[in-house]
């Protein structure tokens, strides 16, 4: 029997590249978020409405209308959020368009997203 992918990058300490990207945009965001005021146009694009549509934040979650872009950054924190409970509890708190208020996102460090926990192994086929 071989060696899965997965099993093989872990052995070699070799991450995909969806990971490699996690981190870049990670960092991103946490600049971002870091200046907030000075990204105010920014985060108006992301998480603004205009009038007569409808608007993509609900109680600080995400709606239908909600850009892609701002669908992402969610996903990122929702994978950071499995390293790092606290990162978890403060994006329940304080929702997406407020991370700038956690500690806990802007002081996260990125390195652990290429931690292998948040790369799922895929389901072996049984026979």
């Amino acid at each position: 029997m071989g060696v899965s992918n997965y099993d093989v990058r872990y052995l070699s300490d070799i991450h995909t590249i969806e990971s490699l990207l996690l981190v870049r945009r990670f960092k991103f965001w946490q600049s971002m978020y870091a200046d907030a005021d000075a990204h105010a146009g920014l985060f108006c694009a992301l998480f603004g409405s205009i009038k007569g549509l409808e608007y993509p934040l609900k109680d600080g979650k995400l709606t239908a209308a909600a850009t892609p872009w701002a669908w992402q950054i969610q996903r990122d924190i929702q994978s950071a959020s499995i390293v790092d409970s606290k990162l978890a509890d403060d994006f329940n708190q304080f929702g997406i368009a407020s991370m700038h208020r956690s500690n806990s996102f802007l002081k996260f460090h990125r390195k652990q997203l290429l931690s292998f926990k948040i790369e799922h192994e895929p389901e072996r086929a049984r026979s």
